[in-house]
């Protein structure tokens, strides 16, 4: 449903790149790669969130918080600029949703996304989808008890 809703809202992108005058580059097709990305790890997450909110009642509060939380210390509303270096751009390096969200919009701002955010991206992808299996495996039988 919100890969629906994205696509209608990547119209009011296109009317405001042209007003801002966002140039279209090679790069903007970088998104796309980008978005597959994107549902390629949010696939995963939504598995294990799914399982463990239908054992732990609880967990789908926590995950709210923890979103709320990990807004405010991604850099979307803060450039990454503002850290400088040192131990405080561990902040960006480590955080994941920092990543997913710049190999879309990198692109979508006519410049290239750092291969450092693909690396990460597919690293994580690929063994949150090893865990994310064997959690429905070891658990698979006992899902219908816990519905």
């Amino acid at each position: 449903r919100n890969t629906v809703i994205f696509g209608h809202n990547m119209l009011a992108y296109a009317i405001a790149a042209v007003i801002c005058g966002v140039p279209l580059t090679a790069y903007t097709l970088l998104a796309l790669p980008g978005l597959v990305l994107i549902l390629f790890n949010l696939l995963w997450l939504s598995l294990v969130i799914a399982i463990l909110c239908l054992r732990f009642r609880d967990v789908g509060q926590l995950i709210s918080l923890v979103l709320q939380l990990a807004m405010l210390i991604t850099p979307i509303f803060w450039p990454v600029s503002q850290l400088g270096s040192g131990r405080a751009s561990l902040i960006v390096d480590l955080n994941l949703l920092y990543h997913m969200i710049d190999v879309v919009r990198s692109p979508l701002l006519g410049k290239p996304p750092a291969l450092e955010s693909y690396f990460v991206c597919i690293i994580f992808g690929v063994a949150g989808w090893f865990f994310a299996y064997w959690l429905l495996a070891k658990k698979r039988h006992r899902l219908v008890y816990w519905f």
